[in-house]
C-alpha cells in the first residue's frame, strides 16, 4: 500500500492546488485590506476637505466683517452733525467684536489667566514626553504656577493643534522628529508662543533659523527650563503698528481719534492673523488632500498588481503586506517599547484631564500595560489630532465643550473610519444622543478605576482594529 508521500508523488498537482488555494487565500484577504484602507482614505478625504472648508470660511468671514468695521471706524457715516455719536458707536461696536473674538488687547491681560501656564511638549518618544512632562511640572511649582500640558509626537500633530485654535506659552519641541518639526509652519501662522528646542546637537543654527527663541542642550533638568517660565501674554500678542495720521484734525477729538487708530491697528492685526491662518489651512488642506490622492492611486495600483498583472505572486503578496503594515504603523508609536495602548482624552476643564490620567496611569500599573497619553481641550482637538495623523485604542469624550462638543467630534470621526474605542464620559442621566454618535461605551461622571476597567477588559479593542469580522 502506497504512503502519503508516494500519492503525492503520483498526484503532484494536489500539491500546487493547496499552495494556488493558500495563495488565492493571501491575495483575498489583502484585497479586502486594501479595499478598506482605500474606504478609510476617502472618508478623511472627504471629513478634511469638510472640516477644513468650514475653518476657511470662517476665517474669510472674520476677514470681511474686521475689514466693514475698520472702514466704519475711519469713515464713520459722513453725517459731520452726528460725528460724534456716529465715532463713539463705532469705536463701541469693533470693542465688542474684538472682545467676542478673544482678541481685545487691553493693557491688564497679563492678568487674565492668572499663574496658569500652557506647555506643548512635542516629541516622538513616549518616555521623553513623560520625562520633559515630569521636569516641566517640577519648574512649574517651584515657581507657583499651575501647569497645563499637551502633549504632541510631531510637528504635524503640534501644527494642527494650533489650527483647531490651541495656544500656549511655551512649546518645548524636539529637533530629530519624524514627518516634520513645524517650527517654520507655526511661525508663519503668526504664532508667538515661545519655542523652546531641546537637542543633542552641539550645531543648532539650523533650530534657530526655523523660528526658536531658544535652545536647551540635553538632558533637561527643572533649572534649565525654570527660566523660560514666565507668565506673559506679550508673546501671544500681534504686535502693533505705528499710528497711521488722523483723519480727524477737530482737537475735541483727539480721544475717540486716539481710540480709533488704536482699534483699527488691532483690527489690522486680526485681519493678517486670520490671512496667514487661512493661507496656512488652504496649504495644508492642498498638500493633505494631494497625499491622500497619492496613497488611494497606490493601493488601487496594489490591488491590480495582486488581481491582473503579477498574478499573485509570492514577491507581489509581500509587496502588499508590507506597504499596508507601513501604513498601519505611521501613526507615531513607539514600535521598538513593545504593545502600547494609546489614550487620548478629552475635556475643557484642567482638572479632570490630570485627574482621569492618573486613574487610567494607576490602571497602567495595575494591569501591567504600558500607556502613552495625549490630551485635547475640545472636539475640535480630537478631530485635528486625528487629521495630522494621530491614532488611539481609547478616546475619553466628554461631551459639554465649547468649539465643538463630544457629540459633534464623535460623529465626525466616526464619519473619518475612526475605530478606536470611544467612551463618554458625562454627568447627565439620558446620553442616548451622545451613544448615537458612536460611542462604544459611556459611563458616569465620576471616574473611578472599576469603571474603567469595565471598557479596558477586550484586549481587541485597538487602535484600526475591526473586531466584526471576529
Amino acid at each position: 500500500m502506497a504512503d502519503e508521500s508516494d500519492q503525492e508523488m503520483q498526484n503532484p498537482s494536489s500539491v500546487a492546488d493547496e499552495d494556488n488555494t493558500q495563495i488565492d487565500q493571501e491575495i483575498q484577504n489583502l484585497v479586502t485590506r486594501l479595499d478598506e484602507h482605500y474606504a478609510q482614505l476617502e472618508k478623511k478625504k472627504h471629513v478634511l476637505e469638510n472640516a477644513i472648508r468650514s475653518d476657511i470660511e470662517a476665517l474669510k468671514k472674520d476677514h470681511n466683517e474686521a475689514r466693514k468695521l475698520r472702514h466704519g471706524l475711519l469713515h464713520g457715516s459722513g453725517d459731520i452733525t452726528s460725528s460724534l455719536e456716529s465715532a463713539s458707536q463705532n469705536i463701541a461696536n469693533v470693542k465688542q467684536w474684538l472682545m467676542n473674538q478673544n482678541a481685545l488687547e487691553s493693557d491688564d491681560d497679563e492678568q487674565d489667566q492668572g499663574n496658569n501656564f500652557s506647555v506643548l511638549i512635542v516629541d516622538d518618544e513616549r518616555s521623553v514626553r513623560e520625562i520633559n512632562r515630569r521636569l516641566t511640572g517640577l519648574a512649574g511649582t517651584q515657581k507657583q504656577l499651575r501647569m497645563e500640558f499637551q502633549e504632541a509626537k510631531n510637528g504635524k500633530e503640534a501644527v494642527y493643534l494650533h489650527l483647531a485654535g490651541a495656544s500656549f506659552d511655551l512649546i518645548l519641541m524636539d529637533y530629530q522628529m519624524p514627518i516634520m518639526n513645524g517650527i517654520q509652519l507655526l511661525r508663519q501662522m503668526g504664532v508667538k508662543s515661545r519655542i523652546v528646542g531641546v537637542t543633542s546637537e552641539s550645531d543648532q543654527q539650523a533650530f534657530f533659523d526655523a523660528g526658536l527663541n531658544n535652545c536647551i542642550q540635553k538632558p533637561l533638568n527643572p533649572a534649565k527650563i525654570a527660566e523660560f517660565l514666565t507668565v506673559s501674554k506679550k508673546r501671544k500678542r500681534i504686535a502693533r503698528k505705528p499710528l497711521i495720521p488722523s483723519p480727524m484734525a477737530d482737537e475735541d477729538n483727539t480721544q475717540i481719534d486716539q481710540e480709533i487708530q488704536n482699534l483699527v491697528n488691532r483690527l489690522d492685526g486680526r485681519i493678517a492673523k486670520s490671512d496667514l491662518k487661512r493661507k496656512v489651512l488652504e496649504n495644508a488642506k492642498g498638500s493633505e488632500i494631494e497625499a491622500l490622492k497619492k496613497d488611494r492611486r497606490e493601493a488601487r495600483r496594489l490591488k491590480s498588481s495582486l488581481l491582473y498583472e503579477s498574478a499573485g505572486t509570492r514577491q507581489e503578496i509581500a509587496n502588499v503586506d508590507n506597504w499596508l503594515n507601513q501604513k498601519t504603523l505611521l501613526n507615531g508609536e513607539d514600535q521598538d517599547e513593545g504593545y502600547i495602548f494609546s489614550v487620548l482624552i478629552v475635556d475643557d476643564d484642567l482638572t479632570a484631564r490630570d485627574t482621569n490620567r492618573r486613574l487610567m496611569m494607576s490602571v497602567e500599573t495595575q494591569n501591567q500595560l504600558t500607556m502613552e497619553f495625549q490630551e485635547a481641550k475640545n472636539g475640535k482637538e480630537a478631530v485635528y489630532l486625528h487629521l495630522a495623523g494621530a491614532s488611539y485604542d481609547l478616546i475619553l469624550m466628554k461631551n459639554h465643550m465649547p468649539i465643538m462638543t463630544g457629540i459633534q467630534a464623535t460623529k465626525r470621526l466616526r464619519e473619518m473610519g475612526v475605530k478606536s474605542q470611544i467612551v463618554g464620559v458625562s454627568s447627565e442621566s439620558d446620553n442616548q444622543a451622545f451613544i448615537d454618535a458612536g460611542l462604544d461605551n459611556c459611563i458616569q461622571k465620576p471616574l473611578d478605576t472599576a469603571k474603567i476597567a469595565t471598557f479596558l477588559s477586550d484586549p481587541n479593542k485597538r487602535k484600526g482594529t475591526d473586531t466584526s469580522q471576529g
